[in-house]
């Protein structure tokens, strides 16, 4: 199943970008998720200026909010991936990987 996923997932993202790129400017934002997660306000304020829209007062307000009543979340914490695992999410996703300038995983 997982090999299947990954296949399946490769081959939605190939075609998001394949899509993404028929786009014209301004019509395709992209956030880094670590970005997202360190600064959910500045980040959606990317996207908003990468579509050539800026955020208004209220909606900075309602969002800035919103970022507060969800600060004390904490991510679920899983054990770490079976090396064997490691190596075929490598395999599979390192032309993504690279794309996204992440590093390789690596096994612990």
């Amino acid at each position: 199943y997982a090999t299947r996923f990954l296949d399946n997932y490769v081959r939605m993202e190939e075609a998001w970008y394949r899509d993404a790129a028929d786009q014209p400017p301004g019509n395709v934002a992209e956030v880094r998720f670590e970005n997202l997660e360190r600064d959910p306000v500045g980040a959606s304020e990317s996207v908003y200026a990468a579509w050539g829209v800026a955020l208004t007062p209220e909606y900075r307000a309602r969002l800035e909010a919103y970022v507060a009543s969800i600060a004390d979340y904490q991510r679920t914490v899983h054990p770490p991936l079976d090396p064997a695992v490691v190596q075929e999410v490598e395999e599979k996703l390192e032309p993504l990987l690279a794309r996204w300038g992440y590093a390789v995983f690596e096994a612990p």
